[in-house]
């Protein structure tokens, strides 16, 4: 027995590692009809409830590069605000090529191919990365800067972000809850970092954005890596922003970080997603018409609705790898439509000056991009990606729409995976599979077995039959047990009837 201010205390170690700890009252040292124990415990779980609050998780992907102060900065972002559930930094994408550029912009911004041939996949295999680089600069640069600054930020992502264990806590029977609905698949799976945030945001937790906490990650860097990658995160972006939205007066009540104003600006941002792509094909109808005037109306608009219907119609009926090839092409073709329209669009700009109104919207956007570069020194050279996104916007901000609804069924994960080597036993299952004539309706395998029949037993068919005979049988043993039954029944009442006679 251990001595106590109270007391005494007994410990026994249980078989799992645990502990059954009995805590004994001395009267003489604690007040007569005071259970010390009532209030011992207390003070144990508030001290656990504030290590929770102390203790913070931190989220990496393993290819994540990043300093000791990084981690420090996200620490003491925690530490200002104990209603702040999770914390994020600047995530600086990393690699080669066009589509890393173009992140880099679309992340400062909102933080501030499979190949159709050899030469369309080396065209955009190093692209994909210079792209990424801009993409990502446009993302933080506006859009998390913005969330952080009007309410919070919806989304921690969980290549770098802490978390704090308490928020955690709260949430976290929810967030282990097994998807049961279609939805669920495309909430909690595709993007398992928003889901969580989301939780927390419902729990009336603040999710902040940290600007000097730097991390760096590898961007994918193939054309069919980059599509899969947001195949994945456009539908689960979107699934969480409707639950918030559906959900927003409850939201609003229970986070004091979140105001209706807020709710009304992710809903405008939510309807602008949905209509992107219908925008994006007028956009290019009329920069056509602008840039090449002899073209009529007529002739742009069937220019873009032959290949983006079929497109959409591959989306529908074909495999994913066909899908790839095709948008690699298509996004191939529309970037040098959009070099040509560019040049269309500086030419009509010198010729009447700010006369036009597209001159205008032109210089318009580019103003926005240049002042948050300036307002970001040490990140300014991810404006020179600029080019390369705005090229890029048919393929991003239309094609990769389309193929993200196209492809709501697929689950995998789509980026970084290994394929296992397929062993001796795989294999022969493979065969198995491949060779089995079944005993489920479908069509293909009535045509097979028409025309290709197949031999001998299988493995499933030897199962099948073993069933087959043991309900056989079965059926055998009941009705010869029914006829000794009827036999001896026929026995007992000629008995029954000669002793009646007698």
């Amino acid at each position: 027995m251990v001595r106590t201010p109270y007391g005494g205390r007994l410990t026994w170690k249980l078989l799992g590692g645990n502990s059954l700890v009995c805590h004994l009252k001395d009267k003489t040292k604690i007040r007569h009809k005071n259970d010390g124990v009532s209030h011992r415990l207390p003070n144990k779980i508030d001290r656990i409830v504030d290590n929770s609050y102390n203790t913070f998780l931190l989220a990496l992907d393993g290819d994540v590069d990043f300093q000791p102060e990084a981690v420090m900065h996200l620490v003491r972002r925690m530490k200002k605000n104990p209603m702040v559930g999770a914390a994020c930094g600047r995530i600086h994408p990393i690699g080669h090529g066009p589509l890393v550029w173009y992140q880099k912009f679309e992340y400062a911004v909102s933080h501030w191919l499979q190949k159709a041939t050899v030469i369309i996949f080396y065209f955009f295999q190093r692209p994909l990365v210079w792209y990424q680089k801009f993409e990502y600069a446009v993302s933080h640069w506006l859009q998390k800067a913005t969330e952080h600054v009007i309410g919070c930020v919806l989304c921690s992502p969980g290549c770098f972000s802490l978390f704090r264990g308490s928020a955690v806590m709260d949430v976290l029977r929810t967030y282990t809850t097994e998807p049961s609905e279609a939805r669920h698949f495309i909430q909690y799976d595709q993007g398992e970092d928003r889901w969580l945030c989301t939780l927390l945001l419902k729990q009336g937790h603040r999710v902040e954005y940290c600007a000097e906490s730097d991390a760096l990650t590898y961007a994918p860097e193939g054309f069919n890596e980059f599509y899969n990658q947001r195949r994945r995160w456009t539908p689960s972006t979107m699934a969480n922003i409707l639950d918030l939205l559906t959900d927003c007066r409850a939201t609003v009540t229970q986070n004091q970080s979140i105001s209706t104003l807020y709710m009304a600006y992710q809903l405008f941002l939510f309807i602008s997603s949905l209509l992107t792509p219908g925008t994006i094909f007028l956009m290019i109808v009329g920069a056509i018409i602008v840039g090449f005037p002899s073209v009529p109306p007529w002739l742009s608009l069937t220019l873009n609705l032959i290949p983006v219907g079929l497109f959409m119609l591959s989306c529908i009926f074909t495999k994913s790898e066909t899908q790839l090839l095709f948008a690699g092409i298509l996004s191939a073709i529309y970037s040098i439509v959009m070099l040509l329209v560019l040049v269309g669009i500086i030419k009509e700009a010198a010729e009447e000056e700010f006369c036009s109104v597209t001159t205008v919207f032109l210089c318009f956007v580019a103003g926005v991009f240049i002042i948050s570069a300036v307002l970001h020194p040490k990140e300014f050279s991810c404006i020179m990606h600029g080019i390369l996104y705005f090229v890029s916007i048919p393929s991003m901000s239309m094609l990769l729409v389309l193929y993200s609804l196209g492809n709501l069924h697929v689950v995998s994960w789509g980026t970084r995976e290994v394929k296992q080597p397929v062993t001796q036993e795989n294999k022969a299952s493979n065969q198995i599979k491949d060779t089995e004539s079944g005993y489920t309706l479908s069509l293909g395998k009535i045509f097979r077995c028409i025309c290709c029949p197949t031999g001998g037993l299988q493995q499933q068919d030897s199962v099948y039959q073993t069933i087959l005979d043991g309900i056989k049988s079965l059926e055998h043993e009941i009705k010869r047990n029914s006829a000794n039954e009827h036999k001896l029944q026929s026995n007992i009442d000629k008995d029954g009837i000669f002793i009646h006679n007698l």
